[in-house]
């Protein structure tokens, strides 16, 4: 494992070219994580000048497990690399991130590392028990909106597995409409809440980071 943890480089995202909402195609400057046709009628989607992807690994009595790999460079917006979830008509409403891969190439060490929610989804009690690899202690907020992996350290150039192996517990997110998945090093970032008009109108914002667009979008439902 410690093997693995030096010069990670995460493979490159495929690019998926369906474009599931004909009538209103992806936009310019993002990238499609998933697809309705192979997601369970979710989709995901990412800005393009962020190193990120999602795997699925299956739909089981209503549940969509998910593995998620990503590599910070240290150029995302305030750190944190968002990943908008769009739930369309989908009848699923857990998915689960089995683990991560996540590699570290921004020059500095990460002491800590967040996985923060906005929109309609929150933690299950169990994602308190998602094993950190190199980070030793999980914390679930009392919102369970935030998780916490802390005490511990990830060098620059090294990667670690959030949830791998028998024993790494799962990452468990119960959603009843779109959500925004905002991860990065350090402690959760401070996040406006997104009104409801926002979420509804989700497909016409798909590149937005929680942060990097909250002003546009006071504007876009003011």
């Amino acid at each position: 494992m410690s093997a693995l943890r030096h010069g990670f480089k995460a493979a490159a995202v495929a690019v998926i070219a369906c474009v599931v909402f004909s009538a209103s195609p992806l936009i310019a400057g993002t990238q499609q994580l998933l697809s309705a046709s192979s997601a369970g009628g979710w989709t995901a989607n990412a800005p393009d000048d962020v190193n990120v992807g999602l795997q699925v690994l299956g739909l089981i009595n209503g549940t969509l497990f998910i593995k998620k790999h990503a590599v910070f460079s240290g150029e995302e917006s305030n750190g944190i690399i968002p990943i908008q979830f769009i739930k369309g008509q989908s009848g699923v409403n857990k998915i689960v991130i089995d683990f991560e891969e996540i590699g570290n190439e921004s020059g500095s060490a990460f002491s800590s590392f967040s996985m923060t929610l906005l929109g309609d989804a929150s933690y299950a009690d169990s994602s308190a028990g998602f094993n950190g690899d190199v980070f030793t202690k999980t914390d679930l907020s009392s919102d369970k909106k935030v998780v916490t992996l802390s005490n511990g350290s990830l060098g620059d150039g090294e990667s670690f597995f959030p949830g791998f192996g028998k024993n790494g517990g799962d990452l468990t997110i119960n959603a009843t409409g779109s959500f925004s998945l905002n991860e990065g090093a350090g402690q959760p970032p401070v996040v406006i809440p997104l009104p409801a008009a926002a979420w509804m109108s989700m497909t016409g914002l798909l590149g937005l980071g929680a942060i990097k667009g909250a002003k546009k979008l006071r504007s876009l439902v003011a």
